[in-house]
This record gives C-alpha cells, sequence and structure tokens, in this order.
C-alpha cells in the first residue's frame, strides 16, 4: 500500500508541560503537521508515505527534509522557495487547563503551492489512498484549488481520498469551512471528524 499526502509541515516550539509562554524562556523543537503526523504515523507501521509539500529553501526547509527522511517518508515531491517557514507554538497544557496554540503560518512557502512546482500524475504514481485535511484547504485559495484537481485526478484514477475535516476555528469560519467540505465530499471514501 503506498498513501501520499498534500499538506503544511510546521516548525513546532512547544514549552514544557503546564509553563504558560509568558513564562518560559525556552522550547523544545519539533516538526508537524495534520498530514505529514498521519504519513510518519503510516511509515511506522511500514506503509509507503509520500509528503506532497512546499517548504522554505532556507536551513529550517533542510531540518524538515532530514527530519520526514528519517521517518520514513518520500520527500521526492516536496519543492523549495525562498519564502518562509510556518510556525506553530504550543503551550502544553496541564491539569484542568488545556493546551493552547498560536499559529504564525500567513505567507509561508506552502501557501505558494502550486502544479508548476510537481507533476500531480508522478506524485501519485502507484498511489492507493490519498490523504489530505481541512487545514490544507483553509491555507489559501491557491492550496484549496490546487486540492481540487488533484481530487479530480484520483476519481479520474481510481485513488481512494482520505479527508480529515480537522477544523480550525483561527484559520477560517465555520461557514467557510462547511461550504468547501460540502464540496469535498463527493471526492471522499474515507472521511474523519475530528477536532
Amino acid at each position: 500500500m503506498k498513501v501520499a499526502g498534500l499538506g503544511e509541515i510546521l516548525l513546532r516550539l512547544a514549552t514544557k508541560k503546564g509553563v504558560l509562554i509568558s513564562n518560559s524562556n525556552e522550547f523544545n523543537v519539533n516538526y508537524g503537521g495534520g498530514e505529514a503526523n498521519v504519513l510518519i504515523s503510516l511509515a511506522n507501521f511500514k506503509v509507503d508515505t509520500r509528503l506532497i509539500t512546499k517548504i522554505s529553501s532556507d536551513s529550517l526547509g533542510e531540518a524538515m527534509l532530514i527530519y520526514l527522511k528519517s521517518k520514513n517518508v518520500d520527500t521526492r515531491f516536496i519543492s523549495r522557495e525562498n519564502k518562509r517557514t510556518p510556525i506553530y507554538f504550543l503551550e502544553a497544557g496541564s491539569g484542568n487547563r488545556s493546551s493552547k496554540v498560536i499559529y504564525d503560518r500567513l505567507d509561508s512557502a506552502f501557501s505558494y503551492i502550486s502544479e508548476d512546482d510537481f507533476s500531480i500524475e508522478e506524485a501519485l504514481k502507484d498511489v492507493d489512498i490519498f490523504h489530505f485535511s481541512g487545514i490544507t484547504l483553509a491555507i489559501a485559495e491557491k492550496t484549496r484549488k490546487l486540492t481540487f484537481k488533484i481530487l479530480e485526478y484520483c476519481r479520474e484514477n481510481n485513488i481512494l481520498v482520505s479527508y480529515d475535516s480537522n477544523y480550525r476555528a483561527k484559520m477560517w469560519s465555520l461557514e467557510e469551512a462547511s461550504q468547501v467540505t460540502e464540496k469535498v465530499l463527493p471526492y471522499v471514501n474515507i472521511f474523519l471528524v475530528g477536532s
């Protein structure tokens, strides 16, 4: 089985458990993103995985490539551009206080991804399942249009589609997310509804 995903990968800066961002003078560094996390998890079960994305052309982008390769995720369809790396800050909750996330992802490299960065046919060659999330749809109109082109390709080539609604109120309104999700659902074979 081979699974490909389209999505943004971010630099994650997290406080120690229970420490507020305002009280923290150090952060734990990691990389993550909805689709990347799914692909890494599947790779742990020996599933062939491939991430389609766009990252910065600086040392942070290089670190992301090294990280993904170390997790056995195929990175051949990751393009690079002289744009910024998106960041999210995680204030790790404790006890009754839940975790808190602050996004800094506006104008990221991924928001500029287009068909010029890769061949949809090549990126989905021998792929059984294509996975994406509502986060990818919320990032930019450009990422949304590209996603729909990939969905059309999947439909025409009998590739199963996995969609995680993964709604983020900080990224778009519930009304807009609902409208786009309604358009996405006819393409979806596996629908995940979560936070």
